[in-house]
């Protein structure tokens, strides 16, 4: 996940500028795994976690589904 966001905020700085995208960039605190099985129809596993960031509304906790796969630099999450 965090690889995630540091490709989510090199993109930001690119349309926004450094400034305004350090402004916007979120920091991830923690990700709990929840419950894995493999995914249906699609290679990985799907996984539920609770993760909890700050972003621009402020410091939450979220319950998401994620998938994952493994890759040659190890687990890499799917969108």
């Amino acid at each position: 996940m965090e690889a995630q966001a540091e490709k989510s905020y090199a993109a930001m700085v690119e349309m926004a500028g450094e400034a305004r995208a350090n402004e916007l960039r979120p920091e991830l605190h923690d990700v709990k795994l929840i419950a894995c099985q493999e995914a249906v129809s699609q290679p990985g596993f799907q996984c539920d976690v609770e993760v909890d960031v700050t972003g621009m509304l402020g410091r939450q906790q979220q319950s998401t589904s994620i998938r994952l796969v493994h890759g040659e630099d190890g687990w890499v999450l799917v969108q």
